[in-house]
């Protein structure tokens, strides 16, 4: 068994479904990402990326204070994913100062806790958590001390439309603004 397969068995992250990324496409990935939305990391700047149109941009706390539970979030976008991507489709998963993946949506194990089967999740926990497409024309941004979801390109909006994105809280801003 080689160090992936080890590291992947150790965290029961399914090799089918994940696959990381190397430091040097890694770099060019956050380039690219970095160039088209001019990410702005910041617990004060907001928002912090330039949201494009279209987008829908959730707020992930409700009004009562209380936060919008993680796992339908996750659960809501991951079926919103599969709609838009082929059965052997990846997207590209960024996560802020930790590794890089590629996620396949239609291999992804649907019976076991997020936390347990995916090196990253959509929801903002603690971090900034992009996923992708490969030519980044849809995906999500999602920042963790706004803390939002933003959601664009017309096919995984309309995707996330289709699933029902009652689960994702109140709308904050379309294509950027409130």
């Amino acid at each position: 068994m080689n160090t992936w397969d080890t590291w992947v068995a150790s965290h029961r992250f399914d090799s089918a479904a994940w696959a990381q990324v190397r430091a040097d496409e890694e770099h060019e990935l956050w380039d690219r990402f970095d160039a088209a939305f001019c990410f702005r990391p910041s617990m004060h700047e907001l928002p912090g990326i330039n949201e494009p149109t279209p987008s829908i941009t959730y707020d992930l706390v409700y009004e009562d204070a209380t936060r919008v539970e993680p796992v339908w979030v996750n659960r809501t976008l991951l079926t919103a994913l599969r709609r838009v991507t082929g059965i052997d489709d990846s997207v590209v998963v960024l996560n802020w100062h930790h590794q890089t993946y590629r996620c396949r949506p239609h291999r992804v194990r649907d019976e076991e806790p997020v936390d347990d089967t995916w090196p990253t999740e959509i929801y903002p926990d603690y971090d900034y958590y992009i996923w992708l497409a490969e030519d980044m024309r849809y995906g999500t941004f999602g920042h963790p001390w706004e803390p939002s979801l933003c959601i664009f390109g017309e096919e995984l909006i309309a995707a996330v439309t289709e699933v029902g994105d009652e689960a994702l809280g109140r709308i904050l801003r379309r294509n950027g603004r409130p």
